[in-house]
């Protein structure tokens, strides 16, 4: 290193032409060989400082990465879960569904059921009032017709007309 009070290296204005010594000389290839090796040594140093900030760079870049691919994994978890929830959701919709359709027709084969019960009743109703009709028809037939045979039994008999007619006319007037 050069300082200013150095006796040695200092200029003497003096002098007309600088003088080295021996001395002189090897202090500067001392301080040339000095400077070259900080120089060297701060090279390598800023070599050292940049690969050391490029492997910082890769490192962060690395654990990124890997921060990046679990964050994908654990959403990819979540979404085939959300995936297999919103299935058994559809599939229970779906069930309830077919549950509701299934009571639905259910109830429609009990009413239909219960109106074909209610239709033969009063099916069974109307042939039992039919049946009932032609008994009394019958029955009044049976009646009209053995009325007859008595009258005719009286005509038989010689029974005056104005009796017989009588008789009819009162039985006329009866089964209006």
């Amino acid at each position: 290193m050069v300082y200013d009070s150095d006796f040695y290296t200092t200029r003497r204005p003096y002098r007309s032409s600088p003088a080295y010594s021996s001395y002189t000389t090897s202090k500067e290839r001392e301080w040339r060989e000095q400077e070259k090796q900080a120089a060297l040594k701060k090279q390598k140093m800023v070599i050292e400082l940049h690969e050391a900030r490029s492997k910082q760079i890769e490192d962060i870049r690395n654990t990124q990465a890997r921060a990046l691919a679990r964050d994908e994994e654990d959403f990819k978890k979540v979404a085939k879960v959300q995936h297999e929830l919103h299935q058994k959701d559809l599939e229970k919709l779906a069930k309830k569904k077919d549950e509701i359709a299934q009571h639905r027709k259910e109830l429609l084969r009990q009413i239909n059921e219960k109106e074909r019960e209610r239709i033969n009743w009063q099916q069974e109703r109307f042939e039992d009032g039919k049946a009932q009709r032609m008994e009394f028809v019958l029955k009044d037939k049976s009646v009209e017709d053995y009325l007859k045979q008595k009258i005719e039994k009286l005509k038989e008999h010689n029974v005056p007309d104005n009796y017989i007619k009588d008789i009819e006319r009162q039985l006329k007037l009866a089964a209006k």
